[in-house]
């Protein structure tokens, strides 16, 4: 890589995947480094080797840049979930949960853009905003898809919002549709996010509605967001 770096290629960017191999079948986490020089195009896949200065710090170089796109299998979003500390343990949230939230303009501390987009499929979920309240924090969202009608079934399903520090949050989720293959929505998080919180990383599972007997559209889309220092 520094090879090509040194003969003018330049990064585009870096997948992240909790497994990688060879037609999806089970092997170690790897990335996927994309190198572009003028119209060219070169691909690296760097699998995890548990050697620090190699991939673990290769991975690290662009791990804050929100253009990096980092995928888990559901069972790798389930693990980090697992793994978390849950709300109770470590703040109090308000019941009933979210009517209880604190959101109103009185409580605003502050909106952060997000402009992170992922696709799974031809399903598209973009969150463009973080609106940061006293108790609680809104993240705002777009979910497209051409191929069917949202008006059905726009469920946003097994909701996960984790911090850098490893701490679960408590999540709702609220949809409008506005069209057959467009709705919008946001996700309610509580308690907010503290001030010395650098990375909030939401996990979007699956689409759909299980109340139904529809079966969901499988993901999951996984937004590592970086907050600023604003809380």
């Amino acid at each position: 890589m520094i090879e090509l770096i040194v003969d003018g290629w330049a990064v585009d960017h870096l997948s992240y995947a909790d497994r990688s191999g060879a037609s999806g079948s089970a092997g170690p986490p790897g990335a996927l480094i994309a190198l572009r020089r003028g119209r060219e195009r070169e691909w690296l896949c760097v699998p995890d080797d548990a050697r620090h200065y190699s991939h673990r710090a290769l991975v690290a170089l662009f791990r804050e840049r929100p253009q990096i796109w980092k995928y888990r299998t559901s069972e790798g979003a389930a693990a980090a979930a697992a793994d978390a500390t849950p709300p109770d343990d470590w703040a109090d949230v308000s019941e009933p949960f979210p009517e209880t939230a604190g959101i109103s303009a009185k409580s605003l501390r502050g909106v952060e853009a997000v402009n992170l987009s992922q696709a799974v499929g031809g399903t598209i979920i973009a969150l463009t905003a973080i609106e940061r309240y006293d108790t609680a924090a809104r993240l705002r969202l777009l979910l497209e898809d051409a191929e069917i009608d949202l008006r059905r079934d726009p469920r946003l399903l097994d909701v996960v919002a984790v911090d850098d520090r490893a701490r679960l949050y408590r999540v709702a989720t609220v949809e409008q549709v506005r069209g057959a293959g467009l709705a919008e929505g946001e996700i309610i998080i509580g308690p907010a996010p503290p001030r010395e919180i650098a990375l909030l990383t939401v996990v979007i599972g699956s689409l759909g509605d299980r109340d139904h007997g529809t079966a969901p559209i499988e993901g999951p889309w996984v937004f590592p967001i970086v907050l600023g220092s604003r809380g």
